[in-house]
């Protein structure tokens, strides 16, 4: 499913997320009001946008659609959530999910923003956390290799 299949088919505020480190010449199309830097705001923040994680809303975009479209289906550099939150409601729920403690207390980036490592999202964090996570969240699909390794297909991080 394309990102202007997931706005006509599901109710709510839909959030596309893009590594850009990996797609800056896709992200280069866009002007800077189109997007938010998710490092803004963090300790990460002065990071330049194209090598920082962005969210850009897609209910807000009329124009550009087959562009930014065309990042979705970019393999496995971006996700989409779909979301009754707001844009600052969901700015604070992404933002607060950039560092994770350890065992020892000791605080690292984990780079969620990255659909390779937020397939693992079930591993790093407990159940409790994760309701927690996922609360506002209708949707958080990410592309992952099909059984056969063949393809890549859209999967609900939530159903997981």
């Amino acid at each position: 499913m394309n990102i202007i299949e997931m706005h006509s088919k599901y109710d709510g505020n839909i959030y596309l997320i893009v590594d850009s480190i990996r797609v800056k010449e896709k992200i280069a199309v866009l002007n800077k009001s189109d997007y938010i830097n998710l490092f803004d705001k963090t300790n990460e923040a002065g990071t330049p946008d194209d090598y920082s994680p962005i969210l850009i809303k897609i209910n807000n975009l009329n124009f550009k659609q087959e562009k930014i479209s065309n990042l979705w289906d970019l393999t496995n550099v971006s996700s989409v959530i779909v979301s009754s939150l707001d844009e600052d409601e969901i700015l604070v729920k992404l933002r607060n999910l950039m560092y994770v403690e350890n065992e020892n207390n000791s605080k690292f980036l984990y780079r969620w923003y990255d659909s390779r490592m937020v397939l693992n999202i079930d591993k790093l964090f407990s159940k409790n956390t994760l309701v927690d996570i996922f609360e506002g969240v209708d949707f958080w699909f990410v592309k992952k290799l099909d059984k056969n390794l063949e393809k890549y297909e859209s999967y609900n991080l939530i159903e997981g």
